[in-house]
């Protein structure tokens, strides 16, 4: 029986089931990889973000409703109301696994009631940006003693891509990343192909991460998010440490900037996915329309 996908309708209080197509779950695995495939496929550019036209995407993963350690968790992805460009957040809790256990990966909620509506559970997530956040994309910062030097930048856009990919495989998972010491992403693949029955392997497990980064990013790109938008404040940039062991250093903005895209795929002049990435991760069909945009 194909996974199912439960799409409830406030305006006009119906509910439907859809079959979730193999081949997106093999490419998007679950929790925050499907959120996003299914916030960028359902939203068109412009949303308002308090409009009705919004959509709240609550995924749970493979490991959902299993006896796995450390997988209490569940995924919201949305449209952010105060960023205005993508948004996700992890939480705790039985949610997750009564969503896999009711035979549904995800469920997305859309349109305005004028009146409450109870959904058998409240809902209780809070959002918040992913800014200046560790969450989104791990802690690179924990590896840095890798390179020779903390103010190098040559280096640091692998740095940041791998760690990245390793935090969005535990939530596409939907594990706590507490764990990631602990369990490894070798456990993940083992426990991921035995309750699916798949055969993923490491390398596919790390395109399936750096997938969902490029969606990710993808979604921004197309809200109008350009390389201008990547850069911190001024203040970050233009003075200098007063004290410490990196004294008198500034942030080489553009030269990390061109060391992170470079990394990961993208266009150093936009900021965006290069057409050459979205091809060898399998988004062309999804990029269509922002790429005629760019």
């Amino acid at each position: 029986m194909p996974e199912q996908l439960l799409i409830i309708d406030l305006s006009r209080r119906t509910f439907e089931k859809r079959a979730i197509p193999g081949e997106i779950l093999e490419k998007f695995l679950g929790g925050r990889g499907l959120g996003a495939y299914y916030l960028y496929t359902s939203l068109r550019a412009g949303v308002d973000p308090l409009g009705p036209e919004n959509v709240l995407i609550f995924s749970g993963g493979p490991v959902q409703g299993s006896n796995l350690y450390y997988s209490s968790r569940s995924v919201l992805s949305t449209k952010s109301p105060l960023t205005g460009i993508y948004l996700y957040s992890v939480a705790s809790g039985s949610f997750g696994h009564q969503i896999r256990r009711c035979g549904y990966y995800s469920i997305i909620i859309k349109g305005r009631s004028g009146t409450p509506v109870y959904l058998a559970q409240a809902l209780q997530f809070a959002l918040n940006s992913r800014g200046g956040c560790h969450h989104g994309y791990g802690l690179p910062a924990k590896s840095a003693l890798e390179l020779e030097s903390p103010v190098k930048v040559e280096g640091k856009g692998s740095l940041v891509k791998n760690a990245a990919i390793d935090r969005i495989l535990y939530d596409s998972a939907v594990l706590c990343t507490f764990t990631s010491r602990v369990i490894g992403l070798e456990n993940i693949r083992q426990a991921v192909n035995a309750i699916e029955g798949r055969g993923y392997s490491a390398e596919d497990l790390k395109k399936i991460g750096l997938r969902i980064l490029t969606l990710e990013r993808l979604f921004n790109v197309r809200e109008g998010i350009t390389r201008q938008d990547d850069y911190l404040p001024g203040r970050i940039m233009q003075d200098p440490l007063p004290d410490g062991p990196n004294k008198g250093s500034t942030v080489p903005m553009d030269a990390l900037l061109d060391e992170g895209y470079r990394a990961l795929g993208w266009d150093p002049a936009s900021g965006a996915p290069a057409k050459e990435t979205l091809a060898e991760l399998g988004l062309d069909d999804l990029a269509l329309a922002s790429l005629k945009a760019l």
